[in-house]
């Protein structure tokens, strides 16, 4: 069987997902096991140590987070469309380096990020009860609330 050579592109190809890795460049990815409780980790949101700090990662609450989870192209995805970590599976999280993630809220290039502490949901507000700061920046603008841009991690 023969496969065919791609002739032709859609005009507005994506630039990624959430928790793409965005580049070559040298990073530092970790894994760790995803907690019980709270449950499943979405692609492309911070993350933070678990029960057991040396195994398990989970959404953060208001703790600093450790970092943001990557996307595993082994994830399939369930009825919903939703591809995650789910308990107990193995969750990759970056501390340093670029990835694609949804923003709440607009920004440019250079700006801080903090996350969301009910979900993890990275966001350009400034910190506060409820959003918590975050080692981390947009790398390119973000034009709109829910764009997916691209982001410098560097947590220690």
């Amino acid at each position: 069987m023969t496969q065919g050579v791609q002739t032709s592109y859609e005009q507005n190809i994506l630039k990624g997902y959430p928790g793409q890795i965005a580049d070559l460049q040298p990073k530092i990815i970790l894994s760790g096991d995803c907690e019980l409780a709270p449950g499943a980790i979405p692609f492309g949101k911070a993350i933070t140590y678990g029960t057991d700090p040396d195994r398990q990662v989970r959404i953060p609450s208001d703790e600093d987070a450790i970092g943001i989870s990557i996307r595993d192209l082994a994830r399939e995805n369930d009825a919903n469309g939703v591809a995650q970590y789910e308990e107990g599976e193995t969750v990759g999280y970056m501390k340093n380096g670029y990835v694609y993630c949804e923003i709440d809220g607009t920004g440019v290039r250079g700006d801080a990020l903090t996350y969301i502490a009910s979900d993890g949901q990275l966001s350009t507000a400034a910190a506060d009860a409820t959003h918590i700061a975050l080692n981390a920046r947009l790398d390119e603008e973000c034009a709109t609330t829910g764009d997916l841009c691209r982001v410098y991690v560097f947590i220690d």
